[in-house]
């Protein structure tokens, strides 16, 4: 842990957290690949997570559970078993030219204004 930058742990965190209410408290010697797909079955059915956030807490569950057998606290890792959940991109959705101007006589006089004017004549987006 004392490698890691804040904002990677932070990070790492943040994905496990998907899992922490269906296997939190599962001992480790305990824990299959079929408990693990089946919370993550559970939190894609009850649309308690994406695909993309589990595929992330799956990484980091990997690589958190490989060293536990680099410890010798486990023998396998049953991570490495888990098949990892499909994601699908997700379609852009663009806005017509009316719909643009109709935003920008809209945000006439907002102090961002010049920015929104710039962020659709450039065809810019958000990041993930």
């Amino acid at each position: 842990m004392r490698d890691l930058r804040p904002n990677t742990y932070r990070s790492h965190l943040k994905a496990l957290l998907h899992l922490v209410p269906h296997i939190g408290n599962e001992p480790l010697a305990t824990l299959s690949p079929l408990l693990i797909q089946e919370a993550f079955a559970l939190r894609l059915d009850q649309e308690l997570s994406t695909a993309k956030s589990l595929a992330s807490s799956l990484q980091t569950l990997r690589m958190a559970l490989r060293q536990a057998v680099l410890w010798g606290v486990l023998s396998s890792n049953p991570a490495f078993l888990v098949r990892t959940p499909r994601t699908y991109p997700k379609e852009m959705k663009v806005w017509s030219p009316g719909e643009a101007q109709h935003f920008v006589d809209h945000a006439r006089g907002h102090r961002l204004h010049s920015f929104f004017c710039l962020a659709l004549g450039t065809g810019m987006r958000m990041g993930s």
